[in-house]
């Protein structure tokens, strides 16, 4: 988790002040049409709203509607059960990060894999 705190300055006093993920998912290994979710709860500041953002692979992640979005809590919902390449190309890292005006925190969560299929074929004699 990578965390950078801004100092807020007064005439009297400097108050610091975090943004905080309370709970995060990790990394999970690809299933062929899979479905994922990643958790990114966060608390920040009373007197400022915190903002989640996700990214894949350093870009911004485009919402579409059922199949990639965001919810209220932060996390991040991926179903990939209707992409034609069963969900490959979202192999690798998402990034979410949590800010405020005062600070900025983020984390990592990753699909695993290669991206390849694998089956078992199995011979009958006599067949």
């Amino acid at each position: 988790m990578r965390t950078s705190v801004k100092t807020f300055r007064s005439d009297r006093y400097s108050i610091l002040v975090a943004s905080t993920i309370t709970s995060a998912s990790q990394s999970v290994p690809w299933t062929p049409n899979g479905v994922y979710q990643f958790d990114c709860a966060s608390t920040c500041d009373d007197s400022t709203p915190c903002t989640t953002d996700w990214t894949f692979e350093g870009q911004p992640v485009v919402e579409a509607e059922d199949q990639l979005f965001v919810d209220e809590q932060g996390t991040l919902h991926i179903d990939t059960t209707n992409d034609t390449d069963a969900g490959s190309a979202r192999i690798g890292t998402y990034t979410c990060t949590v800010s405020n005006t005062y600070s900025e925190t983020s984390i990592d969560a990753t699909i695993k894999g290669d991206g390849t299929c694998k089956s078992t074929v199995t011979l009958l004699k006599g067949f």
